[in-house]
């Protein structure tokens, strides 16, 4: 998947700070075993924000969990976001995994699995072997690549 050629610089550094920054809070939440879904947010200000559920729900599918973080207005209001869940896969590698869901008002829809392990001595991330594949845009429906 080669996004990159096909996107603007400033839409990738968007992206590419949302999935570091994404990756980093997962790895905290994991390390006190409770990563429940958030959001990273950058508005067209260049403001950026947290979002977190304050209580759990009942369908903890990806739909359900962007539908649950995502505010009214952020059609207009934001320019890329992160949404961020545990969850456990068997394709294309089977584990536990770190899922980033990122979004850009002007680039592609990414979906990430990042496999991590979690061992008495603590929690290992494998940033090297991150799959990403093309996601559904569902914030910007028309900007998706």
């Amino acid at each position: 998947m080669d996004w990159r050629a096909t996107t603007d610089p400033a839409a990738q550094t968007d992206l590419d700070f949302l999935l570091r920054d994404s990756i980093q809070l997962a790895v905290q939440g994991l390390a006190h075993q409770n990563l429940a879904p958030f959001m990273l947010v950058i508005a067209n200000t260049g403001d950026r924000g947290l979002r977190s559920l304050s209580a759990p729900i009942a369908d903890t599918g990806v739909d359900a969990v962007i539908a649950a973080l995502q505010n009214e207005g952020d059609v207009a209001d934001l320019r890329a976001r992160a949404t961020v869940l545990d969850v456990r896969v068997r394709e294309p590698f089977d584990g536990d995994a770190v899922n980033v869901r990122l979004e850009h008002r002007a680039g592609p829809a990414i979906d990430i699995l990042v496999p991590y392990r979690s061992t008495p001595e603590g929690i290992t991330v494998s940033t090297d072997s991150l799959s990403a594949a093309r996601d559904t845009p569902r914030l910007w429906p028309g900007t998706g690549s």
